[in-house]
């Protein structure tokens, strides 16, 4: 992975006046709208380059990522000014992203289903991934970040020791992204179809590689458990 912070180096994304606000609240995405100009050293940035990021007055927002091609022209990744976007940087967040959401679950324990990376939630726009049964289902959503993935895809195999990893995509990227992914195996095992989950007494057969979204709406667990609950009750 080319790392693409250099202090002095990167290029300057000044914002207009009275648009930097929720920048400053930690909103990730920077619109074309919202910017005044780019100070560059040279050229304009690619998608994937490093972008420093300053108000209309010259106060020190954050690091971002540019994508020349989509409305969302920056995502916001490190709001620390010491700090700017690497590998370092991601390690940190995917390990903070799975040591919060992995804890309440067994990630050893056949049939586990749970998501562990939630985009922006987790101050990493452009990235979801799911655990299905010691496999992972990594979706991109950023051109940006995904001139990243050989060091996403290197950490989380790292941290988790997956069986398998499986790249799904998102219909529409390639038109408000540029990014063209296709799905498809990345590493270890291809998973099974159907892929078999537990969800407290329920099993579920996934399709984790053609099913809708990443396989299952793993959103939707207390929902399933609230219609339990009421078809008991209902028909006892």
């Amino acid at each position: 992975m080319n790392e693409r912070f250099s202090r002095g180096a990167c290029p300057v994304a000044v914002i207009r006046r009275r648009r930097a606000l929720p920048l400053f609240a930690r909103h990730p995405w920077v619109f074309a709208g919202a910017i005044d100009r780019i100070e560059t050293a040279g050229r304009e940035p690619a998608a994937g380059d490093c972008v420093e990021v300053r108000s209309h007055e010259g106060e020190f927002i954050g690091w971002k990522l540019a994508n020349p091609v989509s409305n969302i022209r920056i995502r916001l990744y490190s709001w620390d000014s010491d700090t700017g976007f690497g590998r370092d940087l991601l390690k940190q967040k995917l390990t903070a992203a799975l040591r919060s959401h992995g804890q309440d679950f067994d990630l050893n324990k056949l049939g586990t289903v749970c998501r562990l990376v939630f985009s922006e939630s987790d101050e990493l726009s452009g990235l979801t991934v799911d655990f299905y049964t010691r496999f992972l289902l990594v979706q991109f959503t950023s051109l940006a970040l995904y001139q990243y993935r050989d060091a996403i895809l290197e950490i989380l195999s790292r941290l988790i020791h997956p069986r398998g990893i499986w790249l799904r995509t998102e219909k529409g990227m390639r038109e408000v992204e540029g990014l063209e992914v296709v799905d498809g195996f990345v590493c270890g095992e291809v998973p099974p179809r159907p892929l078999f989950i537990r969800e407290r007494e329920l099993q579920f057969g996934v399709d984790v590689q053609e099913g809708q979204k990443t396989g299952f709406y793993l959103d939707q667990r207390d929902n399933r458990r609230a219609v339990a609950q009421y078809i008991r009750q209902q028909c006892p």
